[in-house]
């Protein structure tokens, strides 16, 4: 066991509701990645949000600029995409290769909202609605949930891939790689580290070639009838399992009876089994991320009233931490409409049990010390002692109200 813990954990503020809030869950652990997508001077921010319960994945996404009705011989409506490979630190949108379609659907057909299980996965916009440019280039942030976006298994991953805008011509305008501390390619702090995906290991080297008839099948709400599927040009595609219903998935290829061009013939397509595997690896507990009214003034408090270092701000996220090897780290985040701001508590503790970690939290970080350093400066709920249960705390409370500091009752 680790000399301390640390961590926040967090529960809902105000009951007010938001029409794109991430949504609530039960499932203890978060699995999180981001892009940067530039290019053409177009810059935006997609952030995912998974969970290990089987909640859908959700998606926020804000246009920071670039993004005009008409970009010089370029126009909207942008689509935007998931593909199947990294671009690198040169960002040479080429070699993203295709969109991630682990099933097949094709580029051919094409996606309906009403029938996302029949889209291909990484078909963003095609699901969600493509971007329509503005006078500024801007676009507020908005966000939804996808139900068939998937962090895992390694077939289906969104991790190690990239995110590309597109023209209405479909010319690449912009891309960038999703980067993650799940599978090594971001930092603690969420920069780009620039290295394979420790768990996206296998790559296209070419893209597929599409069917050269586009077709559109799914219209409205109302599932095509028989004879509109039987006469279609090429096998359509086996429907995705949604997250509530597999949490984890197996992607196999097996031979089917299939109806091309009203007749039947035999195909062999991949198709999704429901899995019993646990997820191949944790995400972040709730705990250790927190949800700021003002992300600046947050960072600066918990550096320097309470002694913590690093705070470099990365458009919404800082990370900081306490200890020489940084073993106190919380992730704070800005708030906004999507995840609001958060009551949270942070617990500081120590193990009594073994005589080398009395009153430590860390490598030559003594709790004592500590206590006394700061308590003067802030507004102390309960003083330093050894708790029932047997571990030694103390509580405070943010000056700003941002959220207070305390024990867990679920942890006691």
């Amino acid at each position: 066991m680790h000399a301390f813990s640390a961590f926040a954990a967090l529960a809902t503020l105000a009951a007010a509701t938001f029409t794109n809030a991430a949504p609530a869950s039960s499932g203890r652990e978060r699995l999180y990645a981001r892009s940067l997508v530039t290019g053409h001077d177009i810059e935006a921010r997609f952030e995912f949000w998974g969970r290990t319960d089987g909640t859908g994945t959700f998606v926020k996404v804000e246009v920071l600029k670039g993004l005009t009705v008409n970009k010089g011989d370029f126009h909207g409506p942008y689509g935007y995409h998931i593909h199947t490979n990294p671009v690198g630190k040169e960002r040479d949108c080429a070699k993203a290769l295709a969109h991630l379609d682990p099933l097949e659907v094709t580029e051919s057909l094409i996606c309906d909202p009403a029938f996302p299980e029949y889209c291909q996965e990484g078909d963003l916009s095609g699901k969600h609605g493509k971007f329509n440019g503005t006078t500024t280039g801007a676009i507020e942030t908005f966000g939804y949930t996808d139900d068939y976006l998937r962090f895992f298994p390694e077939d289906l991953s969104i991790l190690g891939r990239s995110i590309v805008i597109h023209a209405s011509n479909k010319t690449r305008l912009a891309c960038g790689d999703i980067i993650s501390t799940l599978d090594g390619t971001a930092t603690g702090s969420f920069k780009p580290t620039y290295k394979p995906s420790k768990f996206v290991k296998h790559y296209p080297t070419v893209a597929p070639t599409n069917p050269p008839q586009v077709v559109t099948p799914f219209v409205g709400t109302e599932f095509p009838s028989d004879d509109t599927l039987h006469n279609l040009p090429f096998p359509l595609a086996n429907p995705a399992i949604p997250l509530s219903e597999a949490l984890n998935v197996k992607l196999v290829r097996q031979t089917q009876t299939v109806w091309v061009n009203g007749s039947q013939t035999q195909v062999e397509l991949p198709i999704e089994k429901k899995s019993s595997a646990k997820p191949p690896f944790h995400g972040f507990q709730d705990k250790t991320w927190t949800w700021v009214k003002d992300l600046a003034k947050s960072v600066k408090w918990y550096m320097e009233v309470l002694g913590f270092h690093g705070g470099e701000i990365d458009g919404t996220i800082s990370s900081i931490a306490r200890g020489t090897k940084a073993e106190m780290n919380v992730y704070l985040f800005q708030a906004d409409e999507e995840n609001p701001v958060r009551r949270a508590e942070l617990v500081l503790m120590v193990e009594p049990e073994l005589p080398e970690h009395q009153n430590e939290v860390g490598p030559g970080l003594a709790l004592k010390a500590w206590w006394d350093q700061i308590k003067d400066t802030v507004k102390v709920t309960a003083p330093l002692e050894r708790k029932p249960w047997g571990w030694y705390m103390f509580n405070i409370e943010d000056p700003d109200a941002f959220f207070q500091h305390g024990p867990d009752e679920e942890e006691q």
